[in-house]
């Protein structure tokens, strides 16, 4: 039996550009797919471990085999991945590789988009 019985559907924005007046124009067709995981509420001292402002918000941990993207700022930034739990939208804020002999994984934390 898998530990991964759940279906996301992650949303993937592209990094945007700016245009000819130097304005910050977001990609507006974000890339969809689906992955397989299993979904986790985060536990009450883990909460605290998150920024400042996401504490008092659900929060989930995301086992996957899938990599996830978090916001990366600067020229070659990007967006962080997203998706629906229970008809909330969240964003990914961090991901753990665990790319071991045992169960290789990636493990992702999504919090309530703000």
């Amino acid at each position: 039996m898998s530990l991964r019985n759940r279906t996301l559907t992650i949303s993937r924005l592209g990094s945007g550009g700016y245009d000819a007046s130097g304005k910050y124009v977001p990609d507006a067709s974000p890339s969809e797919f689906d992955i397989k995981c299993s979904v986790q509420p985060l536990a009450g001292e883990e909460v605290n471990l998150l920024p400042e402002g996401r504490r008092e918000n659900a929060a989930y941990r995301v086992y996957t085999d899938t990599l996830l993207r978090t916001a990366k700022r600067g020229s070659s930034g990007h967006n962080a991945d997203q998706t629906t739990i229970d008809g909330e939208e969240f964003e990914c804020l961090r991901v753990e590789v665990w790319q071991n002999s045992i169960i290789p994984h990636y493990e992702a934390v999504f919090a309530l988009k703000v």
